[in-house]
């Protein structure tokens, strides 16, 4: 019986042990895989808290998932004709006051209620549809930008920061500079900045023949990667009726640009060879001419160039103005004075251009006028005189000198640029005369 009851005591014992033994296994495997997983994640949590501001949180290891901070909605477009701030902003479902406040605190820097059709904008909204900030760019070079901070609105001019890369391109004469440049894929400005170059030497509606070629290096402007504009013309060689003419842009030690030709000399002259783009000369300089309306012969002391009514006349020269509206059979006319030597004139004008008038300064290039009928003329026309001491000469018979050269000390490092650019004209006009026609980019 005592020996029972043993045996009972011991397998009572056994049974414990076992138990405890499973309890305790169970607690360890429990404790191994929450207690280190736990571990785990803090330390990871704790990764995540010192990392990027972007991301906001983790499911665990090999598993993560990123959650970016929602940025402003922005829309972006160009000034339709016609349209202003105050249609573009409505049609977003910005309150007129909004507007109005964008408006107040924009216009010490530049008046919103005057943007331009084609000028491109930027607007940010928030999540609820309150706008955040605007840019427009006001021209090529510069932008405004409002932004909106602790409820107002605040101003500030941005300088527009573009991309510069330089192209070659070679073309050549067949029909006109404007067909040779614009259907070898380049852009009408190239065409404006060329002529403008060679104002001086190359009366480009006359002198042009066909087999005339020429060569350029551009800067092209890019922003965010996207072709803009082109912008100036670096370095240009242009052979016209067999005579080669060559220019370089260089920027003095003052930061004062301008074009010159291979040996240093600039290529602005006292006078541009023409006031005008014209169709055709229908009198020359002569002693002897049957007047058209007067119908009895007598000198004509200028150059009859007819152009179509509003065509922009230009001075030819720096000058100041002498006379500045009607006179007698010349209708509305300008007269320049030059210098001590030269005065310059422009009769029959449709109207003045904008400040032109008795007294004022203006500077070559500048539009005093355009092309009308005013006062004894059968059609549309300019006529151009020139006086040199008070005698008539014949405007396209003169000639001028350069008006200046590069300095002595600026020439070694107008000699470097000469010989850069000069080969990179070379390979443009190679590439031009095996394919016919050719860009390439630097």
């Amino acid at each position: 019986m005592r020996k029972i009851d043993m045996d009972r005591q011991r397998k009572s014992s056994l049974h414990i042990n076992l138990w405890t033994l499973i309890v305790a296994s169970f607690f360890f495997v429990l404790f191994i895989t929450f207690g280190y997983s736990g571990s785990g994640s803090y330390r990871e949590t704790k990764a995540m808290a010192a990392g990027s501001e972007s991301t906001a949180g983790t499911s665990g290891p090999g598993n993560s998932t990123r959650t970016l901070v929602k940025k402003p909605r922005t829309l972006t477009g160009r000034v339709g004709m016609q349209n202003t701030l105050y249609d573009i902003l409505t049609a977003h479902s910005v309150s007129p006051r909004a507007i109005n406040e964008v408006v107040r605190a924009a216009r010490p820097l530049f008046n919103l209620n005057k943007i331009k059709a084609g000028n491109a904008y930027r607007l940010a909204f928030s999540d609820a549809g309150e706008l955040l900030s605007i840019e427009y760019e006001i021209d090529d070079q510069k932008l405004i930008r409002l932004v909106k901070a602790e409820g107002i609105f605040r101003a500030k001019l941005d300088k527009i920061d573009y991309q510069t890369r330089r192209a070659a391109f070679s073309g050549r004469i067949n029909t006109n500079l404007y067909e040779a440049i614009v259907d070898g894929g380049e852009s009408p400005s190239l065409v404006v900045q060329l002529a403008e170059i060679f104002a001086w030497d190359i009366d480009f509606n006359t002198d042009l023949r066909k087999g005339d070629s020429f060569s350029l290096i551009a800067e092209k402007m890019f922003r965010d990667g996207e072709y803009v504009r082109d912008g100036r013309i670096l370095a240009a060689e242009f052979t016209n009726q067999g005579r080669l003419f060559q220019a370089i842009y260089f920027n003095e030690a003052s930061g004062r640009g301008d074009y010159y030709t291979y040996s240093g000399k600039s290529l602005r002259k006292q006078f541009l060879k023409a006031p005008l783009s014209y169709s055709y000369i229908s009198s020359g300089y002569t002693k002897k001419r049957l007047h058209p309306v007067l119908k009895k012969y007598l000198p004509h002391q200028g150059v009859d160039y007819v152009a179509p009514r509003g065509t922009p006349v230009v001075a030819v020269g720096d000058g100041k103005v002498l006379w500045a509206g009607r006179k007698g059979r010349n209708g509305i006319f300008v007269k320049l004075k030059h210098n001590g030597v030269y005065t310059s004139s422009y009769g029959h004008l449709s109207r003045l251009g904008k400040g032109v008038k008795k007294g004022a300064w203006v500077k070559q290039g500048r539009v005093i006028g355009y092309v009308g009928s005013t006062g004894t003329a059968t059609g549309s026309h300019l006529d151009y005189r020139i006086r040199k001491n008070g005698a008539y000469i014949d405007p396209l018979k003169m000639k001028t000198s350069p008006s200046k050269s590069i300095s002595r000390e600026q020439l070694k490092a107008f000699e470097a640029l000469r010989q850069k650019i000069s080969r990179q004209l070379v390979v443009a006009k190679e590439n031009m005369n095996s394919r016919g026609k050719a860009k390439t980019s630097h």
